[in-house]
Order: C-alpha cells, then structure tokens, then sequence
C-alpha cells in the first residue's frame, strides 16, 4: 500500500467497534489481531498450519505460522455481512484487515483523492479516518414515527450511528448522551415488569451523507400505520388475531410494535406467536435457494442494483454465473426484447407431433412472480426444437455478439431437464396452497411433504454423483439440492438467521401451525403420529409431545372458558284446548331434572375420540363442523374457526392490489384512496356482479351504442 492506510471502523458482531485497515495488497479475505480474538472471545476453528506470507501485507511478520480461523459479522457504515471468516495473526498492527478477495466480492472502489471508499454491493460510502482532511460528518435529528433503528456507541470520542432493530440494542451498556441539548431527550428509559427498555424516539441521520444506511427514508413506520387503520376501523385488541406476512425482519418488529400497543397483556412470547410466515414466500425463497445456491439474496441484490442502474450488461454478466439457467435466461431476454426476434422466433414452424408447441412465445423468468423459473423453463423444453433452429439461423445486427455467449447445448437441456423435474415439487405445493379453500391446517403438512421431496431429491443426486463423480452435473444439482434443503430446515425448525439473532431461546414453531390441524375433525393428530411417532424416531417423538403440550397451552390460556354458551329462553308455548288426558301424556315425558354440568375438558374430550373418516373432505367440510357446534361447544368451536380462519398464504393481500388496479383506469386517474377503499370493500361484501340474462346484456350494449 503504497498511498496513505486507509483506516475506518468496523462493527464486530454488533457490539464491538474495532480499527480495521482495507489493504489491497492483503492477499487473504481478512484478518484479525490474535490479542482480539481471544479478548472478544470469537469461535476457534483450527486448520493446518500454513506461513501465509503476504497474507497481512505489511502489517505481520511475513514468517508468522497461522493455524487458526474465525468468523463474526461486520457492520461498516451500514453495510453489513453475516458471517465473514477472519484469519488469527498474532501481532498485527490493525485489529482487523479486509483484503483484496473482500475489496472485490463487496464491489469497493476507493478514491484516495477523496479519502472515501464506496462499497457498490451495499451502495454505502465510506471514509478515510487517517485522511489529513477527515472530518466526523455533522450530525442532524430527525423526528421519526414509532421505533427508529439505531444504536449509539462510545469509541474513539465520536459517534457511529448503525442499523439496528430495537430489540437488537445492548441495553446493559451506558449510553452516551450528545453535549448538545437538543439531543438529550435522544433516549429515555423506563421499568415494566422488571425490564429495562429503552426506548428509541429520534432516529439521528447525517444529512450530507443521504442516510447511509437506508433505513424508512422517513416515511412512516409500518406499525404505526397498521395501528392508524385498525384504528380507523374501531378494532381493539381483543380482536386482534394472528398475522400472516412474508419473512423480512422488518415484520417482526412490526408484529411486536402493533401487539404492545393493542394487547399490552400478551407476553413477549404470545406475541411472537401471533406472527405466522406465508408458506408461498417459503417455498419461493427454497426454490430460489435450489436455482441461485446459498447465496442467492446476495445474487439477487447485485442483480437489482444493475438492473435499477440500466447496466444490462452487467445483469448478463452476473447471470452467465448461473450455467444453464443463465444461458436460457439471456437467450429468453435476447429474443423478447425486439419485435423483430420475437417475430422471427414465431415464424419458426415444427410441424407434425410439436405442432402444439408452434406459436407458442417465451415465458421470462422474473424475481417477484412464484415459480416463474418453473412456468419459463417448462416453456423452453417444449419449444427446444424451435430454439435450436433460431440459435442455428439467426444472424446478429453489425456490432452485436448475437447468442453466441449463451447458446445451449446438449448438457444444458440435459441439466434443465433435471431441474424442472426438481421444481414441479415446488410448483404443485405452491399450488395447494393458493385459493380460498384451504386454511393453515394445510401449512406444516405441505412444509414437511416439501423438505420430503427436497431430502430424497439431495440423497438420489448424492448417489448418482458417487457413482459418476466425472459429471459435473451432478455436483452441481446436488449443491442445488443441499441449499434448498438448508433453507427448507431454516423454517422447519424456526432457526432462520434473523430470529435466531433476536430471539435465540426461541426455536419452537407457533402452536398455531399445530393446532390448525387437530382442529379438523377428520385429520386430528392421525398425521402428526403417522409422520412422528410410527417410525420410532425420537427426537420426533418429543416434537409431538412438544406440540400436544403447546396446543393444549394456547387452548387453557386463550380460549377455554372466555366464551361461555348463552342459554336462551324457551320459546312461547302454543296455547292448547284443556285435555287431561293428552296433558298427562305430555307432562310425563318432560325432563324436570337436569343433570349435573359435565366438568369434562372439551378439549381433552374431542381428541380423545377417532377422527371423522372422509378423505374428500376439506376445509369447509370442517367449517361446516365446527358452526354445528357453536351452541354447544362455544369455546372449542371459536378455537376452531379462528384457526380456520387464517390462511396458509399471504396471497389475498396481492389479488386486493390485482382488483385495484384493475378499478383505476385511465379514465379514473383522480380516485382517491378513500374512494378505492370504500370500492374494494363493496367488492368484497357483496361479490361480482351477477348477469341477470341476455336481454339486459344487450340493453346495456344498445345504450353504450
């Protein structure tokens, strides 16, 4: 390094801020001072001893023996890596370096005439604190609504503002208050039920530096706008039942802010409960696990970024790392995106046993519409003998490489082959799962059939790549398959990254996947015993009695005698013509004496006899059940339905955003939101409306004429 060392901070697992140097003649990913390893004490894995002579530049002894390795995460001026494996040199001059490897896999470019470094994978700019003309940049409060996401933190006598959730704060360290005096009601704190929370009410941004972490942009929190129309709709908490959302942090802070507001009697882990995640966004994000690897959201984010920028060829770039799927990516983009090609791709006739396959266009696969790759790989295997054709004849405009780059060929249709065998599983369980009939009795049944299929898929690609470890293919699939069936345990088990973080005690799936299911009158626990118990495997074993004991818990807790059955009074007597004789009849056969009120648990009493048999029967076969007994088993039945109730999916959200854009058309550009508001209801209450006949069909055409 011959310029200037460029220093900065660095975030160390959240906590610890470190001095770190970017050097770009560090040969290693990144290291770290052996004397801070062991005082933060990081995790210890040992590797063969190895003189890694330019791996710390010139900051360590070129002889230094290295045989140990950590990891943590990093945090630099908002942008943040999970997991970063550092290598343990003892003696170094820095506490960490980030080397060359990291300079190009995070996309950093560094103006040394500036003294900042812009970190493109995160879009965050940095600075230089070793730079003559550095100065802390000015920091400005802005009013935000509900909780902010920061933290405050003493290092070095100046302050690091960072992206943090308000659970994620350790609230067991001092807080420094600003010397300013406007910056002093920054934090307060306050004692509920022996907790020390500290609540954030100002969110500090540094105005010259555009909000570096990109957090809210100031608009309104999403809690608080939850509130406003839950408000607007006079629903008060007890009303308030379970949350079905996709899987993006931010819910989980949403569902918390909303549930402390409205049921402030709710424990912090009956909250976290009532938040459900949307089976379609699992399944979505297993499937792109499968196409993309392990790292797909970092994939997608890059892809993004380009996309936004209009720097297409960098997004043909990024997709030529994915093999075959990148190939037919490009080549499907290539011939839509001119009317020209399209065209010439059309007029490409098979003819004979493929002529339902002629005419038929190409189907783009896109990041936002489930089982896309599916739907366009599909499309591509039916139409292959036309691509072939086109890839063979078509001849490129002067000064373009046409499809030269990404043609395929005989492996490629063998690989895509295989995966769209491997992706109709995902396919048909997002399909199951759409639609009004069904309910979260289907959720964990359709997960664990999903993690099934994926498992047997991993393990048949495992043996044919021991068998045949010269084909490439294979690896390749079986690194696909591991990723999905890594993403697919995550929500299995509820250990995803970001919970496990926030709430680590936490491993237990919400009681509600569970008790959606033995609610149903003709499944009940035949399946969890079936698929848990009857194999004889143990730790499945204490899964079930896990989840009969949690079931049992939300039922004593939430339910079982808050609804008590109304006795209504008997109805009027008909007046009759005095008859002794027909009167003795009647009076001898009236019941005069109640029994005694059974104290006979209804719930205990309704999963101890056998299931209703109907494998037809679905979830309004159990609706119907459950409203049978509503006079009678109130407080069951109301446990019942609420489950019923909740869909497996957060899809009726996106057909609501289908039907309004439909209702704003051009010549409707002025609707307000309250005017499409009221519309969506009056659509929901009272349904499409239905033609009466042909004649007033027509009466209507003849007056639009």
């Amino acid at each position: 390094m011959d310029s200037d060392p460029f220093v900065l901070d660095v975030r160390l697992n959240g906590t610890d801020f470190v001095t770190g140097l970017v050097d770009s003649g560090c040969l290693c990913y990144s290291a770290i001072n052996e004397q801070l390893f062991r005082s933060l004490r990081l995790p210890s894995i040992k590797i063969a001893p190895r003189q890694l002579e330019e791996a710390a530049g010139k900051n360590a002894e070129p002889s230094t023996v290295l045989d140990t390795v950590t990891y943590a995460s990093i945090d630099i001026d908002g942008h943040q890596q999970k997991r970063v494996f550092f290598y343990v040199v003892p003696g170094l001059t820095y506490d960490v370096i980030l080397g060359k490897p990291w300079l190009e896999d995070a996309d950093v470019t560094i103006s040394a005439k500036q003294g900042c470094l812009d970190i493109g994978a995160s879009n965050i700019r940095a600075w230089n604190h070793k730079k003559a003309s550095y100065k802390p940049p000015l920091m400005k409060a802005t009013q935000v609504m509900a909780s902010a996401f920061m933290a405050e933190s003493k290092h070095l006598q100046s302050v690091q503002i960072q992206s943090l959730s308000s659970e994620e704060i350790d609230f067991t360290e001092e807080i420094r208050m600003f010397e300013d005096q406007d910056m002093q009601n920054l934090w307060h704190r306050s004692r509920q039920e022996d907790e020390l929370y500290q609540e954030l009410t100002t969110l500090v941004a540094n105005k010259e530096r555009n909000l570096p972490t990109k957090l809210q942009k100031e608009k309104p929190f999403t809690g608080s706008v939850v509130l406003e129309l839950l408000e607007e709709y006079d629903i008060s908490g007890d009303q308030i039942g379970y949350f079905m959302l996709d899987n993006a942090s931010a819910n989980d802070t949403a569902v918390e802010f909303i549930l402390k507001d409205l049921c402030p009697w709710m424990k912090s882990k009956q909250r976290r409960h009532r938040r459900l995640r949307c089976l379609g966004h699992v399944i979505n994000l297993c499937c792109q696990a499968f196409l993309m690897g392990r790292n797909c959201e970092k994939y997608l984010a890059k892809l993004e970024k380009h996309h936004q920028r209009g720097d297409y060829t960098k997004v043909e770039e990024l997709w030529k790392k994915f093999g075959c799927l990148g190939r037919l990516h490009n080549l499907v983009r290539y011939i839509r995106l001119t009317p020209q090609r399209r065209e010439e791709f059309a007029t490409i006739i098979i003819g004979g046993d493929l002529s339902q396959f002629d005419g038929l266009e190409l189907i783009q696969n896109n990041s936002t519409r489930w089982n896309s790759w599916f739907y366009s790989i599909t499309r591509a295997l039916n139409v292959r003998e036309r691509l072939e054709l086109f890839s063979a004849r078509h001849v490129p405009g002067k000064g373009s490489v046409g499809i030269a780059n990404f043609k395929l060929d005989g492996q490629h249709w063998f690989e895509l082959e295989k995966i769209e065998l491997a992706l109709k599983d995902f396919y048909a369980a997002t399909l199951l799962s759409e639609g009004k009939k069904t309910s979260l009795a289907d959720w964990f049944s359709t997960l664990d059939c999903l993690l099934r299929e994926i498992s047997e898929t991993k393990d048949h690609y495992h043996d044919i790549h021991t068998e045949d470890d010269n084909n490439f293919t294979w690896k390749y699939l079986q690194g696909c398959a591991d990723a999905a069936w890594l993403k697919c345990v995550e929500y299995y088990n509820n250990q995803q990254l970001n919970w496990q973080n926030r709430f680590p005690e936490d491993t237990d799936l919400p009681p509600a996947y569970y008790a959606a299911q033995i609610l149903d009158p003709y499944r009940k626990w035949g399946w969890f015993r079936q698929e848990w118990v009857l194999h004889g495997d143990e730790e499945k074993k204490r899964w079930f009695e896990n989840a009969q004991l949690a079931v049992k818990h939300l039922w004593e807790t939430e339910y079982k005698g808050r609804y008590p059955v109304e006795m209504l009074p008997p109805p009027a007597r008909k007046e009759r013509d005095p008859d002794p004789a027909f009167d003795r009849q009647r009076e001898h056969k009236r019941i005069r004496i109640d029994a005694p009120v059974s104290t006979t648990d209804l719930y205990e009493q309704y999963i101890s006899t056998d299931r209703l048999h109907n494998e037809e029967a679905g979830c309004n076969e159990a609706i119907a059940y459950w409203l049978s007994r509503y006079d009678s088993q109130r407080d069951l039945a109301r446990f019942a339905l609420d489950m019923f109730a909740i869909s497996p999916m957060s899809d009726e959200c996106e057909r609501l955003f289908s039907s309004a854009k439909l209702t704003i058309v051009d010549r409707r550009g002025r609707l307000k939101a309250d005017i499409i508001e009221a519309c969506e209801c009056l659509r929901a209450w009272y349904g499409k409306p239905q033609a009466e006949g042909n004649s007033d069909i027509e009466d209507s055409e003849n007056e639009d004429d």
